[in-house]
């Protein structure tokens, strides 16, 4: 008697099985593909992945960050990828008191008095550095257990400047500490971890709104309202300006990670395969040699790669019922 395999989702489609499906329905034989055509093809597909941020929300794209503030300091950079900003929080919380400092070669951290929960760490350095990152806990300060790990910085750390990363479902522990995985000495890293974390909802600015404003630097203990602003390297202000350094942590919808070489995956859900095949079908179509494609290919394609668009927007939903939350204020009329 037959057998299923045991597995789900295990089926792996590298970059180039993606692309040489994607000429078959166009017509046209992988082993036919010259070298030309097929590096088109990766930079097609980059393409097509790039135009998903413009076509509504893809989950897997939607990121928490949590973006330390410098008191004084009104503009803060998104994460890397930012195509839009979905909400913003404005953190307070308490810091721990640690009972003696934990340090070594590539790593600083805390023994606290008794088991700790911290539910956020932050870590600042007094050299520029590109560090790896993550959050370890003990129980006896000699076997450690990764529990969180920091973004990846794209650039180099500038001096003085702050990461912070949340833990989740942090486990009580005496020993905290954060390493870096690159084995870079962590000269002159200071590290805080901290918990009891309270986030208000921050208001959303447009830019008239903003630019508006009559005092742009004006400082305050809660920083509630922020401006988007969408450039090449997207940020965001705050107002008022923050004269307490906590903590904001934004929601964020990035950019479909890059294609890289041709024996990656790519950053997508197996759900949304089929729109990928015959969306980059539909883009290698168009760019063919006359003669290459069979007639009336590039309209099935077209078809096709806008019903498997369809079939996977419509599945993109977390299933939660709709809210109306009408922002109705009161005027004086003059």
């Amino acid at each position: 008697m037959a057998t299923t395999s045991g597995t789900v989702g295990a089926t792996t489609i590298d970059v180039t099985t993606l692309i040489e499906h994607a000429f078959r329905r166009c017509g046209k034989m992988p082993s036919t593909v010259s070298g030309e055509q097929q590096l088109a093809a990766v930079e097609s597909l980059f393409f097509l992945l790039t135009a998903l941020a413009n076509d509504g929300i893809s989950l897997w794209c939607v990121q928490q960050a949590v973006i330390p503030l410098y008191i004084g300091q009104t503009e803060y950079v998104l994460p890397p990828g930012t195509a839009d900003l979905l909400s913003a929080l404005y953190r307070t919380q308490t810091a721990l008191t640690e009972l003696a400092p934990v340090s070594g070669v590539n790593y600083i951290g805390s023994q606290f008095s008794e088991a700790t929960s911290p539910s956020n760490v932050q870590v600042s350095f007094t050299a520029a550095g590109t560090p790896a990152l993550v959050v370890e806990s003990s129980p006896d300060g000699a076997t450690w257990t990764q529990v969180a790990s920091f973004p990846v910085q794209q650039s180099v750390l500038a001096s003085g400047k702050f990461l912070a990363v949340d833990i989740p479902n942090s486990i009580a522990a005496v020993y905290w500490r954060v390493r870096d995985t690159s084995g870079t000495i962590l000269a002159g890293a200071a590290v805080t971890f901290s918990n009891n974390p309270s986030e208000i909802p921050m208001s959303s600015l447009n830019r008239d709104d903003y630019w508006s404003l009559p005092n742009k630097t004006f400082q305050a203990t809660s920083s509630l309202q922020y401006w988007f602003n969408k450039q090449l390297e997207p940020t965001i202000s705050l107002w008022p300006v923050p004269s307490i350094a906590n903590q904001i942590v934004v929601h964020v919808h990035l950019q479909i990670q890059d294609v890289g070489s041709l024996t990656n995956l790519l950053e997508v859900p197996q759900r949304w395969y089929e729109y990928v095949i015959f969306g980059l079908a539909e883009r290698l179509a168009v760019e063919l040699p006359t003669g290459e494609l069979p007639p009336g290919r590039l309209e099935y394609l077209q078809m096709q790669a806008q019903l498997q668009m369809d079939r996977a927007a419509d599945g993109e939903t977390d299933g939660a019922p709709i809210r109306l939350s009408p922002n109705i204020r009161g005027y004086t009329r003059g």
